[in-house]
């Protein structure tokens, strides 16, 4: 099977609704308008295919490198394999764990040897954006367009946020995986003073934010000191 779609199919059971992304590495690619597509075979295995063209087996070796930085991520991730390699006997994913794990892989992208998958902590930007320009990155748009989302109703562009990802252009080459709520703290005392009523939900907020400002004060703090923060305001 084609390692590109062995790398979709593990993503389909990984991504459940930091970032994914599948490396082009040193396997074939092609370069249009910017975006780099990667292609190659699996390194084991070949995929049978039924009259229809559809594929009726799927076998080949994946290697996964994924942040992880304590016991229950540890279990979550050997979970995910562990089931993917029961639906799927013929294949084979090895998993690379580490708090650390950009450390581990950046020295992998210099000699043209990356991971098929890899998921970087909250804190690679940098390599993120390198990287992407590099073109080490694997187009994910017909993947995202077209995967189901299992657990969910539709597809996977029907349940995720394609402004969060990392995208370059009409290209996509990082996946969240998973999304959480953050909440905000608001000063009770003021609002009373100044007549505000606490908004409940984002368009309220929204509507409250510019009489907030009149009043010389910031409608929203925070620390910022990190990437995610910036993506959730």
């Amino acid at each position: 099977m084609k390692k590109k779609s062995l790398t979709a199919l593990l993503l389909s059971v990984a991504v459940t609704s930091a970032l994914f992304t599948g490396c082009a590495g040193n396997e074939s690619s092609t370069t249009t308008s910017g975006s780099n597509t990667g292609s190659a075979s699996a390194s084991s295995g070949a995929a049978a295919s039924s009259d229809d063209g559809k594929t009726s087996k799927i076998s080949g070796e994946l290697e996964v490198a994924v942040f992880s930085n304590g016991e229950l991520m540890d279990k979550f991730w050997n979970t995910v394999v562990e089931e993917f390699n029961s639906l799927y006997p013929d294949c084979k994913v090895t998993l690379n764990a580490s708090p650390k794990i950009e450390d581990t892989v950046r020295p992998r992208f210099v000699s043209n040897t990356p991971p098929d998958i890899y998921y970087m902590g909250g804190t690679a930007n940098a390599d993120e954006t390198a990287l992407t320009q590099d073109g080490q990155f694997m187009d994910l748009s017909e993947f995202y367009n077209t995967a189901e989302a299992i657990g969910y109703d539709g597809l996977l562009k029907d349940n995720m946020a394609v402004e969060l990802f990392n995208r370059s252009g009409d290209s996509i080459y990082g996946m969240g995986f998973g999304y959480s709520v953050w909440g905000y703290y608001y000063n009770k005392t003021m609002a009373e003073e100044y007549g505000w009523e606490p908004p409940t939900n984002w368009e309220e907020f929204c509507e409250l934010a510019p009489k907030i400002k009149e009043k010389g004060i910031y409608p929203i703090i925070h620390q910022a000191n990190t990437r995610i923060i910036w993506d959730t305001a």
